[in-house]
């Protein structure tokens, strides 16, 4: 197998800390993807990406300060319609921002607290774009995404962490699950035919209590819910009562999890804070964490990296080739790594030299698997990739 890589010097002065490609969907036959990030000097920036036929080329098309450093950013497909903003901003000091597809500010809400993750969807039933923000002011809120209207929300004890959204095909209902810093994993539900605009449209299904601030969530196709939390155990709920099907101890943080309905199986990370040594080193400290893979019914342990394998995850993406789902894990300690889900093996590893901070997947194919990854570095904090499967 052999790989294709180049990293783009003259693209992002800065470092990237959060980026997301706007048109994935419409690349895998003409070679071409639009990329939205955001750096941590305070520029959000918009750029184009085509293959030569060896490599990705890559240009700025436009750049913007954003007056604080942005953690997380979404995108709606842009042609959905004129009028509706495309990429989407969580910042550090709290404030949410929506900007055009040419980079001109849409609308924007100031929140009490750093917003660090986020959803931007389409809705299943109406088709209306939305945004769905958990903050650590407290609130999970749902938003109109063309107008930045308030559609619904919940308030917790504590501030709110993460928040994903999914369609339950088979029972034809629209599910939130979020969770936050008072330790509880809250699962909501709207059916067909009702609109996002209807007042108290997510009742609430049942919620369940960590002994720790919950990380991540990941809903299956029949609506069962993975969670971690920092206590390090990931765990399992069924999703009519929200009663645990098993659950598994990580030996530290248990940091992020995701549901492969391909292998029916969920995938967790537990989490070390590395330390950077000193003198301008780009080396860490700290005890690697795992990567485990359950089977989802059973809860058997199917496989887990071991320590020594250095595989302390900070962010992923995942992808079905051939009918095989696979893992795109970036590392602290530089590692692009792609995973095999079903047997955890490496396929191939990159090795970067720099943290990397955020990733996607950009197409797949049965040949290849494209990959645009920020590393903490600047410049030359962006990296493409082409991996021959």
């Amino acid at each position: 197998m052999k790989t294709t890589h180049s990293v783009h010097e003259d693209l992002a002065m800065g470092e990237v800390s959060a980026l997301r490609v706007l048109d994935r969907d419409g690349n895998k036959e003409n070679g071409l993807f639009h990329l939205a990030t955001a750096e941590k000097r305070g520029i959000l920036s918009k750029m184009r990406f085509s293959w030569n036929g060896k490599e990705w080329d890559g240009n700025l098309e436009w750049d913007r300060k954003i007056g604080s450093p942005a953690w997380s950013i979404e995108t709606i497909p842009s042609g959905l319609d004129s009028n509706t903003p495309t990429i989407f901003t969580g910042r550090e000091d709290g404030h949410f921002h929506a900007y055009m597809d040419d980079g001109m500010p849409a609308w924007s809400h100031s929140f009490d607290a750093t917003i660090s993750s986020f959803s931007a969807y389409i809705d299943p039933f109406t088709n209306d774009p939305l945004v769905l923000i958990p903050s650590i002011d407290r609130t999970l809120r749902l938003l109109d995404a063309k107008t930045g209207r308030y559609l619904w929300g919940d308030t917790f004890a504590s501030g709110v962490n993460i928040a994903t959204e999914r369609l339950i095909q088979s029972e034809l209902v629209h599910m939130i699950v979020a969770g936050g810093n008072d330790n509880t994993v809250r699962a909501y539900e709207r059916p067909a035919r009702t609109s996002p605009r209807e007042k108290n449209m997510y009742p609430m299904k049942w919620f369940y209590k960590f002994e720790s601030y919950v990380r991540d969530a990941s809903i299956a196709n029949d609506g069962t819910i993975a969670a971690v939390a920092d206590d390090g155990f990931l765990k399992v709920l069924e999703r009519d009562q929200g009663e645990i099907r098993f659950s598994y101890e990580h030996g530290s943080f248990a940091w992020k999890c995701h549901v492969s309905d391909t292998n029916n199986s969920v995938i967790s990370s537990s989490f070390q804070v590395p330390v950077r040594l000193g003198n301008g080193s780009n080396e860490y400290l700290g005890n690697p964490g795992i990567v485990a893979c359950h089977d989802l019914e059973s809860g058997e342990l199917l496989w887990e990296t071991a320590p020594g394998d250095g595989i302390n995850v900070n962010c992923w993406d995942f992808a079905t080739v051939a009918g095989k789902s696979i893992a795109c894990l970036g590392t602290t300690r530089g590692d692009i790594l792609l995973l095999l889900v079903a047997n955890g093996k490496p396929m191939q590893r990159i090795e970067t030299g720099s943290l990397i901070n955020a990733l996607e997947i950009v197409s797949c194919t049965n040949d290849f698997l494209d990959v645009i990854a920020a590393l903490e570095r600047s410049p030359g904090s962006i990296i493409t990739c082409r991996l021959h499967l």
